[in-house]
């Protein structure tokens, strides 16, 4: 009898643990459990369902790309070009500018130069939270310089 309260106490206490590891990872992120989703009605007309140009990487221009991403209204997909490849992936975005990319994969041609790709590729997989005006995107990672900076493309 008491092997098996001394098991079960040790059981409980071991998912506490996995718990609270879990936990603490999503507060990292920047999410927490509970957490509610926008709503298509909560999100920002000006930053959805249009085209981003690049201009601006880890705070150095960025010329002569075709770097560019668009947010999908309907179903929470980016999609783009990363400078010489495709990408495409989802996005979540919650309350307070906050903006996750994931499942994120691209097209493997090789190209000439691959900084502003490779740079592009670490934004989206960084980036918790957003700036956006009637021309201008910003991607961040919690309150460090911009990772990027995005122009609206009319």
């Amino acid at each position: 009898m008491k092997k098996n309260i001394i098991f079960m106490i040790c059981a409980i206490s071991l998912l506490m643990g996995f718990n609270a590891c879990k936990s603490k990872q999503s507060k990292e992120a920047g999410y927490t459990a509970g957490e509610n989703k926008l709503t298509q009605l909560d999100v920002d007309p000006s930053l959805v369902g249009k085209r981003w140009k690049l201009v601006e990487l880890n705070g150095k221009p960025v010329e002569k790309t075709e770097a560019f991403l668009i947010l999908d209204k309907e179903n929470n997909k980016v999609s783009g070009n990363l400078g010489c490849n495709t990408f495409s992936g989802s996005y979540d975005l919650k309350t307070g500018n906050r903006i996750r990319f994931s499942q994120v994969a691209s097209t493997l041609k090789m190209c000439l130069n691959m900084e502003t790709e490779d740079g592009l590729k670490k934004v989206l997989e960084m980036a918790d939270n957003y700036n956006v005006s009637e021309k201008n995107l910003v991607l961040n990672r919690a309150r460090m310089a911009p990772l990027a900076r995005f122009e609206l493309v009319k």
